[in-house]
């Protein structure tokens, strides 16, 4: 099976923190996150690293928050994310099995969780519903009734 399913158990891990430090299951806030994977060797993670980084900015005023997943070492993953404030998990592949835990297929790969259970997981993507809504939920943070623009869900103000 690729990916978690929904109404699952967030697996148990641990990993670093790129500033330093442990960090666990436990340490994840309740409420909703989102755990974007990416990795440094990764061309669309780095393609699309800028979007990744604007989407995390704007989760800090509202949405559930992202938290990145790195399957890298230290030096790659810093060098993928540089001094950006966003919480970075090292979590590299060859000594960590978090990728692996969590069923990550490939990267970017996205797990949408609430308090301690998955809600969706897969492909950062707009043609993946939930992905779609996350960015409705990002970019705009008061939420009334859903609507569709140019195709993609968005909340009207």
């Amino acid at each position: 099976m690729v990916g978690l399913t929904a109404g699952q158990s967030v697996p148990t891990f641990t990993a670093q923190l790129l500033g330093g430090g442990p960090f666990s299951q436990a340490d994840i806030p309740d409420g909703r996150r989102v755990l974007l994977f990416v990795t440094p060797d990764c061309k669309a993670c780095i393609r699309t690293m800028p979007e990744y980084l604007r989407l995390a900015g704007l989760a800090e005023s509202g949405g559930p928050r992202l938290i990145f997943v790195s399957g890298g070492d230290a030096a790659g993953t810093l060098q993928m994310f540089g001094s950006n404030q966003t919480p970075v998990l090292i979590a590299p592949k060859d000594a960590n099995d978090m990728f692996k835990s969590f069923r990550v297929p490939g990267t970017p790969h996205f797990v949408l969780i609430d308090g301690r259970r998955v809600v969706s997981s897969g492909l950062p993507d707009p043609l993946h519903r939930d992905w779609r809504f996350l960015l409705s939920d990002w970019e705009s943070p008061v939420v009334s009734a859903p609507e569709l623009v140019n195709g993609h869900a968005r909340r009207a103000q």
